[in-house]
């Protein structure tokens, strides 16, 4: 072995014994109910939110006052139609680690009577030097029901009891709430809330990406972004979401 190669190795053997922690920090903590600024491009100096995500000119985000769950306001999301179509709020800068539970509350109109396919309405995702952003997705499935999309690392969509299950409302606010154990091993847990009524409880699964060969490397066994609104859909037409009242937490 040379001595680039010896130098390497002590370096590897080194970070992997330093806490992660340490080496990766963020805020565990997001609070927003929109009523603190006066427009919506005031919200990305917040401490809250790092960008706003858009993948068609004509999207948009926007601050409102007629439709709204508590307060004065609201943060409104057009995604105009596309193939994918993006229009989210997000943090990339956050720092939830494995063993930890994470927790999330949120409220939800979509503004929509349409027939739509997928919309991804939460993205809860770690930064990787190669792969597309792992991690766990809240979408309403283009049966109108909310599920836990894992396949960014390879698992599994998690859908609600066959027989059971709960259609996500259009035209009225909706409260989504969910808690995940996070564990790259078969020792995680989810559960996921439509107005306090569960629609998946789960245990003994995968929470969080591994590395796998020519699919994700770099990963750390946490996650490092939160984004909210509509993160993915695709349409014919334009589609608009309203969201009030997010809080992201770790709880132990």
């Amino acid at each position: 072995m040379n001595k680039i190669s010896i130098l390497f190795s002590i370096i590897i053997i080194l970070l992997l014994s330093c806490n992660k922690e340490k080496l990766f920090t963020g805020s565990n903590y997001i609070n927003d109910d929109f009523e603190s600024v006066s427009d919506a491009s005031e919200l990305l100096s917040s401490e809250n939110w790092t960008f706003y995500q858009q993948t068609e000119m004509a999207s948009s985000m926007q601050l409102d006052t007629i439709l709204k769950v508590s307060g004065n306001k609201s943060l409104k999301f057009i995604a105009a139609k596309g193939d994918v179509s993006k229009s989210d709020i997000a943090n990339n800068e956050l720092a939830f680690f494995e063993g930890e539970t994470m927790k999330f509350s949120g409220w939800f109109y979509l503004n929509d009577s349409l027939t739509l396919d997928y919309i991804f309405l939460i993205d809860i995702e770690e930064k990787v030097a190669i792969g597309a952003s792992p991690g766990i997705r809240i979408a309403v499935n283009d049966e109108g029901y909310l599920v836990v999309d894992r396949s960014k690392f390879g698992e599994k969509t998690i859908m609600q009891t066959v027989g059971k299950e709960v259609k996500f409302p259009r035209n009225e606010w909706v409260n989504i709430e969910f808690e995940i154990l996070l564990h790259q091993k078969k020792k995680g847990k989810i559960r996921l809330w439509q107005n306090d009524v569960s629609l998946i409880d789960v245990n003994n699964i995968k929470t969080l990406p591994k590395d796998k060969l020519f699919f994700t490397q770099g990963t750390k066994g946490m996650y490092q972004s939160l984004q909210v609104g509509i993160t993915a859909v695709t349409a014919n037409h334009d589609v608009v979401l309203y969201i009030d009242n997010i809080i992201l937490e770790k709880i132990n």
